[in-house]
């Protein structure tokens, strides 16, 4: 389970700004996450633990940050299963006077130039 962890390290190092980042993650991650451990000598010491052992809620943080469970996120142990997303870093606009907005896009249209169509 170390792998885990160090995977968790790097997504959090490669963020821009992790004091604004949440996980978005899979239910399943779940009995992943309460294994994962950093390697000690021959042995290793669990890294997310709840405050009261196996008696207390499971943590609701990851890192400091929080976790949201989702079930849209990928399967486990296929990319997307967990993300680190600063939401600050995406916007969404809307037609002046729009009483409900409508959004539709699409990956394929323009995809080369790396535009989403409507």
């Amino acid at each position: 389970m170390n792998e885990k962890f160090e995977n968790i390290i790097k997504m959090f190092s490669q963020s821009t700004n992790p004091g604004k980042a949440v996980w978005i993650a899979n239910i399943a991650l779940l009995p992943y996450l309460a294994t994962m451990s950093l390697q000690v000598g021959t042995g290793g010491v669990p890294v997310w633990l709840p405050a009261g052992g196996a008696s207390g809620l499971p943590y609701s943080t990851l890192m400091g940050r929080p976790i949201y469970w989702n079930d849209h996120c990928s399967a486990v142990n296929t990319t997307g299963d967990i993300s680190f997303c600063d939401w600050s870093q995406y916007y969404l606009g809307s037609k002046a006077g729009a009483d409900v907005p409508d959004y539709a896009t699409s990956i394929h249209l323009k995809f080369d130039l790396d535009v989403l169509a409507n």
